[in-house]
């Protein structure tokens, strides 16, 4: 009995999850010359219309499954091109504490005690809190860094809630013009619901996620300008 209300209760703390994700899709979705978002939500609205309105048109986002999985592996490749060099993309990757600085669903992100080989660890919250009840993760992950490839793995799969499996690998290729950021994701999720509802919401997710990037970006573009003047 005790097993199925937790069941219960983790389906119903996912809804307020579902509701604030799509709260941030409209986000996205709205022109910057719209009414501003409600209190509390102005920098983020900013913020995303200003990095939607740079991101480039060209943006790929496909998604497959894994070979000989279970069906609840699930793996989705996205591509999008900005005028910073490589390392300057893969800083933001890399410094994982500041996420929580302008991805608005990030609500807290920090530098956690190293790995047992000294690997860089971190923890972030996705989700919204309201109260004392959270609705959402938090991650552990692993930083290992590897030339123009940064790549991130999840190191406490018991203590999730919707998947047990969360990798990312973040790879920066620098052209003559632009340079090319091509991340690839790798999860697996602990129900095909929760596996269902990714996918329904990957879409504009992951364009708000694009759209972070760039402005954050160009925030650092703009301060190391005023830094030199």
């Amino acid at each position: 009995r005790r097993h199925h209300l937790a069941q219960v209760n983790q389906v119903l703390l996912f809804f307020p999850l579902l509701i604030m994700t799509s709260r941030f899709a409209q986000l996205f979705a709205r022109s910057a010359t719209r009414r501003p978002a409600p209190r509390g939500y102005a920098y983020y609205g900013r913020l995303l219309a200003a990095g939607a309105l740079s991101a480039p048109a060209a943006f790929a986002w496909c998604e497959g499954r894994l070979p000989g999985d279970d069906g609840l592996w699930h793996s989705a490749t996205a591509k999008t091109r900005v005028r910073q060099s490589k390392e300057t993309a893969l800083e933001v990757v890399r410094e994982v504490e500041r996420w929580q600085e302008f991805i608005p669903w990030c609500g807290k992100s920090e530098v956690v005690a190293p790995g047992p080989n000294g690997e860089r660890r971190f923890a972030v919250e996705f989700g919204i809190r309201v109260g004392p009840i959270f609705a959402g993760d938090r991650v552990i992950y692993e930083l290992e860094e590897r030339g123009n490839v940064v790549h991130l793995r999840s190191v406490n799969a018991p203590d999730l809630t919707y998947a047990d499996h969360l990798e990312y690998t973040v790879t920066a290729t620098e052209h003559p013009e632009d340079t090319e950021v091509h991340v690839l994701l790798k999860c697996h999720a602990r129900r095909m619901a929760y596996l269902q509802v990714w996918k329904t919401l990957q879409g504009p997710l992951v364009q708000g996620a694009v759209a972070c990037f760039h402005s954050r970006l160009a925030a650092l573009e703009d301060t190391s300008v005023n830094v030199i003047a």
